[in-house]
Order: structure tokens, then sequence, then C-alpha cells
């Protein structure tokens, strides 16, 4: 029993070595780091103190929690990174550096990881399935790098994950949406600037919860399902430009009454404006341009009191627009 309660002991005051020890392995793996020079051995035992960028566990001080590296202007992958030595984080940002290649999938024995931001750098490759077992996690974001493939369905059904950006790859659509459910915390998705074609993400009207969503720059080549409309009412933000997609606007769009900002210009939409257009919406931004509506301004223009911006040139529209809109102290169009 002494000898057990001594090795216990060993391993729990190694522990902050041990950490520091993986981390500079890392480091000296990478091929550029200039702002990490306090990760060093001979600096070992003073992890938690001084060392820039770590977080040391609040309660105990003595185990790795949180690392921010964003703007760190580091290069290099992450396959000298020994994800499983650290098991008490909660915080990655690596954030607006230059790594690349892939992610490994050792990545997924980071059980207690709340928050996880690879934005902004190099990284190629397809995302890890075992992203789907961080079942903690809260904020992920992999934007503007170029991963490629099909999102894998794990990630997509993460329970706590309300913050979701994977904007800026190639993603491609999956054989079938139907294998794919929502997060149910989700309130913020980007997968603007990708390669999804031709089907909607079907699985998208199953996020109750969002508020903010862009699918801008992708291939979607078809009309706007009815079901955005009366699913997605929580709905603060929409971006679905340059999206290829076409047929009218339905009159059912008003049913997004807590909209703030539709941009849907640049595509192929027809038909008249919805003749109930921002009835009972506070609609700050409203950008339709360079598509193929038509027919007169619509007096239902008038009823967008709470404009700043509109934007409805490039379409075949007929009439005298600043008729139609009234008076509008702050618009710009």
């Amino acid at each position: 029993m002494l000898v057990l309660m001594f090795l216990l002991s060993r391993k729990i005051t190694a522990s902050p070595t041990t950490e520091a020890e993986v981390l500079v392995k890392w480091k000296n793996s990478l091929l550029y780091t200039p702002f990490l020079n306090s990760w060093s051995l001979s600096n070992i035992h003073n992890l938690c103190s001084t060392w820039d960028a770590v977080v040391c566990d609040k309660t105990t001080n003595t185990t790795v929690s949180e690392i921010y590296l964003s703007g760190f202007d580091l290069s290099g992958t992450l396959h000298g990174f020994d994800f499983a030595s650290l098991p008490n984080l909660t915080h990655l940002d690596l954030n607006d550096n230059s790594f690349y290649g892939s992610i490994p999938p050792q990545i997924g024995s980071l059980s207690k990881l709340i928050f996880l931001d690879f934005g902004s750098n190099n990284f190629t490759g397809t995302v890890p399935y075992e992203i789907g077992h961080l079942r903690e996690l809260e904020y992920l974001s992999f934007n503007n790098n170029s991963f490629n493939g099909a999102i894998p369905h794990q990630v997509i059904s993460l329970p706590k994950v309300w913050y979701l950006d994977f904007g800026g790859n190639y993603f491609a659509s999956p054989p079938h949406w139907s294998d794919y459910s929502c997060m149910p915390s989700l309130t913020y998705l980007d997968l603007s600037f990708n390669s999804f074609t031709p089907e909607f993400p079907s699985f998208i009207m199953k996020c109750h919860n969002l508020t903010f969503l862009d699918l801008s720059f992708n291939y979607f080549n078809g009309t706007i399902p009815e079901s955005l409309y009366t699913n997605l009412v929580k709905l603060q933000f929409l971006n679905l430009s340059y999206c290829e997609m076409e047929g009218p606007l339905s009159s059912n769009l008003s049913k997004l009454s807590n909209l703030k900002e539709l941009r849907m210009g640049n595509n192929n939409f027809s038909g008249v404006l919805p003749p109930n257009l921002c009835s009972g919406m506070m609609l700050s931004i409203l950008a339709v341009n360079n598509n193929s509506f038509s027919g007169i301004f619509p007096n239902s223009l008038r009823n967008c009191l709470t404009l700043t911006t509109i934007r409805l040139d490039g379409n075949h529209f007929s009439g005298n627009i600043t008729e139609a809109l009234g008076v509008y102290p702050s618009l710009a169009y």
C-alpha cells in the first residue's frame, strides 16, 4: 500500500513536468517559433507561471488547461503534438498561423475540450471523424484552410457546440445529407466558400436555434426549401449570396420575423418580390442584387422601416424606386 501511494504521489507531482516536456517536444518539431522562447526545458518548472500562451487549471495550478497561440506566426504540423498527454486541456487556439498538413485522429482524446480554433491556417486533408468524440466541445472553427471531402456526420452531431465555422475550405456534399442530424445547441453556422452541390443541406432545417447562417459561395443550384422559413424562425442573419440558386421567393419569407440581415445577391432568383416583404420584420440590410427579379418596385418596400442598406440593382425592376421606398433618412441604396 505504501508503495502504491508513493507511485500515485509521484505521478501527480510529475504531471506538470511531463506536460512541459510534451509541449517543448512539439515546439522543437515546428519550423518556426519566434514567440515561444519561454517554452524551454530550462524553464520547465515554471510552466504554469511564466510560459507564454499557457494557462493552467485554476484549482490545482499543476496541469495545462488552456493554450492560446493565435497569431503567434507559427509554422509546422500537429503530428508531433501528443494530445493524449494533455488530458485536461479545455481550450486550444491555433488561429491565424501557418500550420499545415492533416489533423491527427488522436485529437479525439481531448475529452474535456470546450474550445477548438484551427482557423486561418493551411491545414489540408479531411476532418477526422474522431472530432466527434469531443462531447464537451462548444466552439469549433476550421475556417479558411484547405480541408476537403465531406464533413463527418459525427462532427455535426456534437451536443454542446453553439458555434461552428467551416467556411473558406473545399468541403463537398456527402452522399446523403439524410445521415446528418444537427447540434441541438447550434446558433452560429458558417459553411460559406466551399464546394457543396447541388442539394441544399437538409440537416440545417433541424437546427431550430440558429440565429446566424452563412451558406454563400456554394453551388446549390435549386430553390430555397420552404422548411427554412418555418423551421429557422430565430434567424437574424441569412446569407445565400453566390449560390446559383433560382426560383421565386416565397411569401413565407416574412415568417423570419427576427431577421436583421438578408443577403441573396448574385443568384438566379426570379419573379416578383413577395408582397408582404418586411411585414413584421426588423431588416436593416436587404441585398437581392444581380438576380432576375422583375415587375414594378413593390410598395411593400415601405414596410421595411428599419432598413439602412438596400441592394436591388442588377435585376429587371421597373418604376420609380424612390416612390416605392418612400422616405428613408438613413437608407443607402
